[in-house]
């Protein structure tokens, strides 16, 4: 009985030290989890405490930076808000030579200055009226004219008014040079050499032109189309020449003109359109003749007898024309002309260059023509063929 006793207590102590054991294993287990926890908390703490001491160093790093610019910052502001006045070791300063007055005045003489001022003065006003004169000479043509909301008669004798809407102004006296000639052109081209002396720039379109800004200056206050009579003081001063320059100084202007020959005498316009295209006019059914059309611009010539019966030809508007020029031949037909229109509103006169021009006053005057001319053209021709 003892002996089972004594085995019955060794199996409990043996139960109880395996229970001891499996629970000191356990405690160890779990002591060694928790060591292996630790150690990677340690670990991270470690990276941690590492990136954290990084930053401490940039941040003590600014913070240093930060002290020495308030550092200069206090400084400047002290320097700036007190006056410092350092003292400056140079030498004293020595007067070397007392200041005097002088003997006489510092400025320039009053002689010379004058007498160049009025050399100066000559020379600029020489080289004004030079540059003025090449100017009026060169100038290139005038933008085109035209007279809005004019009334354009058909004939002479359809005129708006008879009474005249502006005053005579000063007569203009213009030298009209020769027409250049071409090489193999003969001495007397006669009208056909002056389309192409009008659409090149030279000496004589300058003087048409500057001729023709007269007319223009003494019909600005028309109000309608306006006719204008051109008239030899004496056969072959070189009318018609002069009045179918002036159409294409209006064509170039882009102005529509028509030219009337009632140079009975003479009739070289009328015998120079003939083999120009024909037109009728349509209001009048007057024959005519087309001799140049360029944008705007045209020149329409009305022969002499163009009353007689129309040509087969395109129809063209009577209202259309902005420029009426009579070719009148001689002085006394212009004045015969004037008195049976009663509707001219200008005058040309033409002279030979080197004529009597008291003479030619006394002309205008004796015919009643002196208020209706605005210019006198003094041209270079020599006899009837230059017309």
């Amino acid at each position: 009985t003892i002996q089972k006793q004594m085995e019955s207590t060794r199996t409990q102590i043996r139960a109880e030290q395996h229970r001891i054991a499996q629970a000191t294993e356990r405690e160890l287990k779990t002591a060694r989890e928790a060591e292996r926890t630790a150690t990677k908390l340690v670990s991270s703490l470690e990276i941690s405490t590492n990136k954290v001491g990084d930053k401490r160093v940039e941040l003590n790093d600014l913070d240093r930076a930060a002290a020495a610019l308030r550092t200069s910052y206090e400084k400047a502001l002290a320097a700036r808000e007190t006056v410092r006045r350092d003292p400056i070791s140079a030498p004293l300063a020595m007067l070397i030579s007392p200041p005097s007055a002088p003997m006489a005045p510092s400025s320039p003489k009053t002689l010379p200055a004058f007498l160049i001022a009025f050399v100066a003065g000559v020379n600029l006003w020489i080289a004004a009226a030079l540059v003025s004169e090449y100017r009026s000479r060169r100038r290139p043509a005038a933008a085109p004219t035209r007279l809005k909301d004019a009334r354009r008669p058909t004939s002479l004798g359809a005129a708006a008014t008879n009474a005249r809407l502006w005053a005579p102004p000063p007569r203009r006296e213009h030298e009209i040079p020769d027409l250049p000639r071409h090489r193999g052109a003969p001495a007397r081209a006669g009208p056909a050499s002056i389309a192409p002396a009008m659409r090149a720039s030279g000496d004589y379109r300058a003087e048409i032109d500057a001729l023709f800004d007269s007319l223009l200056d003494a019909l600005a206050a028309s109000g309608r189309t306006p006719f204008v009579l051109v008239g030899g003081a004496a056969s072959g001063s070189g009318a018609s020449a002069i009045a179918l320059s002036l159409a294409h100084a209006a064509c170039n202007r882009g102005l529509r003109v028509l030219i009337v020959d009632r140079n009975a005498r003479a009739p070289a316009l009328s015998d120079f359109a003939d083999d120009f295209e024909p037109a009728t006019l349509r209001r009048s059914g007057a024959r005519a003749r087309i001799l140049r059309r360029d944008g705007d611009g045209e020149i329409l010539l009305q022969p002499l007898g163009a009353d007689d019966g129309a040509d087969d030809g395109v129809d063209h508007d009577d209202d259309a024309f902005d420029l009426v020029l009579i070719d009148a031949g001689q002085l006394r037909a212009a004045a015969r002309i004037a008195r049976d229109s009663r509707s001219i509103d200008a005058m040309v006169a033409v002279a030979r260059n080197g004529a009597d021009l008291a003479r030619v006053e006394e002309e205008l005057e004796r015919l009643g023509l002196a208020d209706l001319c605005v210019a006198l053209a003094l041209t270079e021709a020599r006899g009837r063929s230059v017309r």
